[in-house]
């Protein structure tokens, strides 16, 4: 789904740790509006403002990635708040 003109929900669950193990990593609909309001206040003004493609490296992670990749149990991943960026 897309969310702005430069970002899709897509990006942010895409995971090769997932991909690697077979394993799914879906973003729960809960978390669909943290992941808009991240993307639509910090994200798409920092491309725009940048003029630069943004790569999502890593954003939504459910407990087991986040497990797999060392990522703090408590870590703002979890819950679509997060991304980690290429630019």
């Amino acid at each position: 789904m897309q969310i702005t003109k430069n970002f899709s929900t897509d990006e942010f669950t895409r995971c090769k740790t997932a991909t690697r193990r077979g394993l799914e990593n879906s973003l729960p609909d809960k978390y669909l509006p943290n992941l808009n309001k991240w993307v639509i206040e910090v994200l798409q003004p920092l491309r725009d403002h940048l003029k630069k493609e943004i790569i999502i490296s890593s954003g939504y992670r459910n407990k087991v990635i986040n497990s797999l990749v060392g990522g703090s149990p408590n870590s703002a991943h979890l819950e679509a708040l997060a991304a980690d960026i290429i630019v």
